[in-house]
C-alpha cells in the first residue's frame, strides 16, 4: 500500500487568538500508534492516539514552525515544517526512518524558508558574507510577522557577533516589530542575546565561581598569557564534542601563539562524575571547569548556542566571540 500522510490546516474564523487546526490523516501499512504535534517553542505539545484522521488545535494568530511525529513502537518519524496562521495543507510521506514533506498548500512560507535555506546555503559555502549578511537581515524584513524572523535573527547575531555597526543595523530591524513577540522565548533569547553582545564588553570572572576537576569551589583568574579562549559547552552538544576533537592536537598552537584555553561547561552539577570521565578517557586536559552556584557566567552572557567561545586578553576585555574553533583560530591567526 502507498505510504501517504495528508496533513490539513487551517485558521479558525473569529476569536481574539484565532487558532490553528491541524487535521492529520494517515493511510500506510506501519503500525503507527501515536500522532504528535508541537510548535517550536513547546509552548504547546499535543499527542492523540493514532486513527485515519487526528486532529489539533492550536492557539496560534501567527507564521510558525511546527514539529510533527507518528509513533510505531520503537520508532518515530519526525519534520519540522513551517507554516503560515491560514488554510495550509501538508502532503508528506514516510520514507525509511524520515517523516518527508512532499508539498505544501496554502502556505507561502514554507516555500519561503526553503528559498532562504538554499541561497544561505549557497553563499556560505562561497564565503561571500557581505551577500549573506543582506539576505539574512533581507528575509528578517520579509518575515517581521512570523516567527522565522526571530531564527533569522540569531544566526544573523552568530554571524556577526564581533561587528557592533551590523549588530545594530539589526537591532533597528528588531525595533520595528514593535511589541509583537515580547510573550515568545524565542524573541527574547534573541533580544537578550543582542543586548549583551552590545552591552558586555569584559569578562567580570570575580563575580562568578566555578567546580573544578576535583569537585572544589574555585574562582578563575587571568594569569600568564596574553590571550584566553574561553570555550563554554555541555555533554550533549554533539558540534562541542566535535570541536574538542579539534582543540587536542592545536594546544601546542595556542601555547606558542600564548594563548590560555579555559574550558567551561554548562552542565549541572548531578552531572559531575560523566562530565570528568569524559574529559579522562579522551585525555582533554587543558583547564576545563563546571559552572557552579546560582549566578552563571553563561547566563550573564545570555549564551544561546553552543559551543560559543569568547576570546579576552589578559585584562579580561572581550576580543571576540566565535561559534567555532576554526574561527577562533583564524580570528587569533594561528
Amino acid at each position: 500500500m502507498k505510504r501517504l500522510v495528508l496533513l490539513a490546516l487551517w485558521l479558525a474564523p473569529g476569536g481574539v487568538w484565532a487558532q490553528t487546526h491541524i487535521r492529520v490523516i494517515l493511510v500506510t501499512n506501519r503500525p503507527i500508534g501515536r500522532v504528535e504535534a508541537s510548535d517550536i517553542e513547546q509552548s504547546e505539545r499535543l499527542s492523540v492516539p493514532y486513527t485515519d484522521t487526528a486532529r489539533f488545535d492550536f492557539n496560534k494568530r501567527t507564521g510558525t514552525c511546527y514539529r510533527l511525529t507518528f509513533s510505531e513502537e520503537g520508532k518515530d518519524y519526525h519534520q519540522q515544517v513551517w507554516l503560515d496562521a491560514a488554510s495550509d495543507t501538508v502532503f508528506a510521506h514516510i520514507e525509511e526512518d524520515s517523516l518527508v514533506i512532499d508539498t505544501v498548500q496554502g502556505s507561502p512560507l514554507y516555500y519561503a524558508v526553503r528559498q532562504y535555506d538554499q541561497s544561505f546555503q549557497s553563499l556560505h559555502q562561497q564565503g561571500d558574507s557581505a551577500a549573506l549578511n543582506r539576505l539574512m537581515l533581507d528575509a528578517y524584513t520579509a518575515n517581521s510577522g512570523n516567527l522565522f524572523s526571530c531564527l533569522i535573527g540569531l544566526t544573523y547575531l552568530r554571524h556577526n557577533a564581533n561587528n557592533p555597526g551590523n549588530l545594530y543595523r539589526l537591532k533597528t530591524l528588531m525595533a520595528g516589530q514593535g511589541r509583537r513577540f515580547n510573550t515568545s522565548p524565542m524573541y527574547s533569547a534573541l533580544v537578550d542575546n543582542l543586548d549583551a553582545r552590545l552591552r558586555i564588553h569584559k569578562l567580570p570572572l570575580q563575580q562568578f565561581s566555578f567546580i573544578d576537576k576535583r569537585g572544589k569551589a574555585t574562582m578563575l583568574h587571568l594569569d600568564g598569557a596574553d590571550a584566553y579562549v574561553f570555550d563554554f559547552w555541555f555533554l550533549h552538544c554533539a558540534p562541542c564534542l566535535e570541536d574538542h576533537k579539534d582543540i587536542k592536537p592545536a594546544l601546542d598552537r595556542l601555547k606558542t601563539g600564548r594563548v590560555q584555553l579555559i574550558g567551561v561547561t554548562t552542565d549541572h552539577r548531578g552531572d559531575f562524575d560523566t562530565w570528568r570521565a569524559y574529559l579522562s578517557e579522551n585525555g582533554y586536559d587543558w583547564p576545563n571547569y563546571m559552572e557552579g552556584g546560582s549566578s552563571r557566567l553563561s547566563g550573564y552572557l545570555s549564551l544561546q548556542a553552543f559551543p560559543t567561545y569568547v576570546v579576552v586578553d589578559k585584562e579580561g576585555d572581550i576580543r571576540g566571540v566565535y561559534g567555532t574553533f576554526q574561527d577562533v583560530l583564524q580570528g587569533l591567526g594561528l
